[in-house]
């Protein structure tokens, strides 16, 4: 394992995505031997701290906005703040000014292929609500990596591209809607980790 934390879950949304992570938060324990990081596509005028307070009302896990090399930790939910790509390197974040790199800022796939290359079977990958196909290359490259795979059912989502787009590429290991969701991510972290396996050569940092 890469530190003490058990798993580092990822989720990511863009349409409709504050009210879907609000409702998967709000499931979850108390205590939780993972650490939670969100990216939703924000405007450069959205307010990061604003949603946090949003989703510190549907739990008692910390939520705070990720800042430059702040440390992964047990128990708080991260925000990635607009504007900017979030990465993750070793047991920290690391955040960088928007880049030609990817369209959205911040990227979902950005940062899932850096926690998948670093935390390899820990990660538990979340797709939620959005439109188009951010998302797809990180699920991608968790599953390569020997993590977990979640999307949101399609057919329940606000908009269904992105959990859609996940699904015609790779085999998930779950899909379930909103309410299902924190319940199928306690059963993942209750069961031993999956296998490690070779991190693909294309993956490597």
């Amino acid at each position: 394992m890469i530190n003490r934390i058990k798993n580092l879950i990822l989720v990511g949304a863009s349409a409709g995505g504050i009210p879907a992570i609000a409702k998967v938060i709000e499931g979850l324990p108390e205590t939780i031997d993972a650490a939670i990081i969100v990216v939703i596509h924000l405007s450069k005028k959205s307010n990061a701290d604003n949603i946090a307070k949003i989703f510190q009302r549907k739990t008692t896990l910390n939520c705070t906005v990720a800042s430059n090399k702040m440390k992964i930790e047990r128990g708080k939910i991260y925000i990635a703040p607009p504007g900017h790509q979030l990465k993750v390197n070793g047991d920290r974040m690391v955040l960088n000014q928007e880049t030609a790199e990817n369209r959205y800022h911040p990227s979902i796939d950005i940062l899932f292929c850096s926690a998948a290359v670093h935390y390899t079977n820990q990660t538990i990958g979340i797709i939620l609500t959005g439109m188009l196909d951010d998302g797809t290359a990180g699920m991608y490259a968790i599953k390569s990596c020997g993590g977990i795979c979640i999307v949101q059912d399609p057919f329940e989502a606000e908009y269904g591209d992105m959990p859609r787009s996940v699904l015609k590429i790779i085999e998930v290991d779950s899909i379930g809607c909103l309410a299902q969701i924190s319940s199928i991510i306690k059963d993942i972290i209750n069961k031993p980790l999956p296998p490690q396996i070779t991190i693909p050569k294309e993956l490597k940092i």
